[in-house]
């Protein structure tokens, strides 16, 4: 074993990774398997894990686009090679807040800064105990024969939402803002281009640009999708509320 090296489980699936920080370990610490009683608590072993690297030429590059040199650079730039890795085993990290109402989940996407952190603080608050956080950043969705899955992951946000369970994905939101408040639902055609954009991975190679439009498009078909134009809250809030929860 690699003295350096990293084991960790996203989703059902052991990935390993040698950090250029040791302290970006630190940021993974909620999904390590780097003991052997955590492994067996896994059902995994580290001699199937799949290795994730950050090429040296994508971390020049993020470099000279001005991003800092230290470990909470690489924390953020391994999203989209973990990402990469978990394609093949029909998985993928996407862009949005993860909830879970009712034993079931649900996907708040938009741009940063456009308001799924505030969204969900006012459903929690405007519902007290109802709602739970999976992930308020970057979820994992694990696609199966029945259902799709939304997972948490080692990176929610600034707030550092998380704890609620692993559940079905039931609907997604997307949200933006706009002149007045409005909450309708989107076709798989209307919805496809939009969520696509909120996927996480190289998109470098073809095979694995074109899983990712097989995974979506099943998606579009499995569960509603609403667009919530939001002016204010927690006025939208409402709306969604009586509209979809």
């Amino acid at each position: 074993m690699v003295t350096n090296m990293n084991y960790l489980e996203l989703a059902g699936v052991c990935l390993a990774y040698q950090p250029r920080y040791p302290q970006t370990a630190h940021f993974f610490s909620d999904f390590s398997l780097d003991g052997a009683p955590a492994q067996a608590a896994a059902g995994l072993t580290v001699t199937a894990a799949v290795p994730v690297s950050i090429p040296p030429a994508d971390w020049t590059e993020y470099l000279a686009d001005g991003m800092e040199d230290c470990p909470h650079t690489e924390y953020s730039m391994l999203t989209e090679y973990f990402s990469d890795a978990l394609l093949p085993f029909d998985r993928v990290i996407l862009h949005g807040v993860a909830l879970r109402w009712r034993n079931r989940a649900f996907l708040i996407c938009a741009e940063s800064g456009v308001g799924k952190s505030t969204q969900a603080s006012f459903l929690q608050e405007l519902r007290p105990g109802e709602f739970g956080i999976i992930c308020g950043d970057r979820p994992i969705l694990s696609f199966h024969d029945k259902e799709i899955i939304v997972h948490s992951s080692p990176w929610n946000g600034k707030e550092n939402w998380k704890g609620a369970a692993a559940a079905p994905l039931s609907g997604i939101i997307m949200l933006e803002r706009g002149p007045q408040n409005k909450l309708y639902s989107l076709t798989e055609q209307e919805a496809g281009i939009p969520f696509y954009n909120h996927v996480i991975q190289s998109a470098w190679d073809p095979e694995n640009v074109c899983r990712v439009a097989s995974m979506i498009t099943r998606l579009l078909y499995a569960v509603p999708i609403w667009k919530l134009v939001s002016n204010e809250v927690p006025a939208s809030t409402r709306l969604l509320l009586e509209s979809v929860f």
